[in-house]
């Protein structure tokens, strides 16, 4: 089908659209764009800077893509994957290191905000209002309610829950549920690992994981080897038990922390303390 551009919309000659792209009114896109095919912004979004989008995202009104390059200064730049829907109101930054990625098949509620270099994976839900700090990520699965803020370099588990208006400081790690301003460990994210189809034995070897970590009080390694004896060492287990050691190894319960290499605008952010959400 044919490309379709609103007469009220702004698009640079040298922007890429792909075949069915559909520009809404009063929108404007950048020359460094390349949106994929079936891509539709409904109505006053603006990209900017370096942008590349796949096939079949939908992007809501007044949502703003990529960053105005500052002068003289290194810009990363926004990948966006497939079949993405972004709702009203979203806010992506591109960052100045690596870029800000997005999976594929991911659903962002109204006015959520995204930090520079921040990463999110595929099938993810973050609920309206949701931020995510510099470098923050979010493994596939993982779903965020309305209100929750992830504190920079902070990562979010695969199959993890978070309930708001919960602040994540440390990482969650996968398959887990937080709730409240504390973010604190309640239990497996039962309702959700049953959605997505993981069997019983496998709902039984976590529950009996997050009995011994968090309510035995067993450090990592004595855990593992009761595991082992009880043999509820599954795979999901193991996944588990190493998202729980990065934690443990990273700064401030972070594991991202001890691996970065931040650019000196970025690290003067995350120094700022716990409290700093970029």
């Amino acid at each position: 089908m044919a490309i379709r551009i609103a007469d009220t919309a702004t698009v640079d000659p040298g922007a890429e659209l792909a075949d069915d792209v559909e520009i809404g009114p009063y929108c404007v896109v950048g020359p460094d764009v390349r949106l994929g095919s079936g891509t539709h912004l409904i109505a006053h979004v603006c990209l900017f800077g370096s942008v590349q989008m796949g096939d079949r995202n939908r992007i809501g009104p007044f949502s703003v893509i990529g960053t105005v390059p500052p002068p003289g200064r290194p810009l990363g730049r926004v990948v966006i994957g497939e079949e993405n829907t972004i709702r009203e109101g979203a806010s992506i930054e591109a960052g100045t290191g690596s870029g800000t990625r997005i999976g594929s098949r991911n659903q962002l509620g109204p006015h959520v905000a995204i930090s520079g270099d921040a990463w999110i994976e595929d099938d993810v839900m973050l609920g309206a209002g949701v931020r995510l700090g510099l470098m923050a990520g979010i493994e596939s699965f993982a779903q965020l309610t309305a209100g929750v803020d992830v504190h920079p370099a902070a990562t979010v588990g695969e199959h993890a829950f978070a309930g708001g208006p919960a602040r994540i400081f440390r990482d969650i790690p996968r398959y887990l549920l937080v709730d409240g301003s504390s973010s604190k460990v309640r239990s497996i994210n039962l309702i959700g690992l049953k959605r997505r189809g993981f069997s019983r034995p496998s709902i039984r070897s976590l529950r009996e994981a997050h009995r011994l970590i968090y309510r035995a009080g067993l450090d990592l390694n004595a855990a593992a080897n009761r595991l082992v004896d009880l043999g509820h060492m599954t795979h999901e287990v193991i996944r588990l038990l190493e998202s729980l050691h990065a934690q443990q190894s990273g700064r401030h319960g972070r594991a991202r922390e001890a691996l970065r290499r931040f650019p000196d605008a970025v690290g003067a952010v995350i120094g700022r303390g716990e409290g700093s959400i970029g």
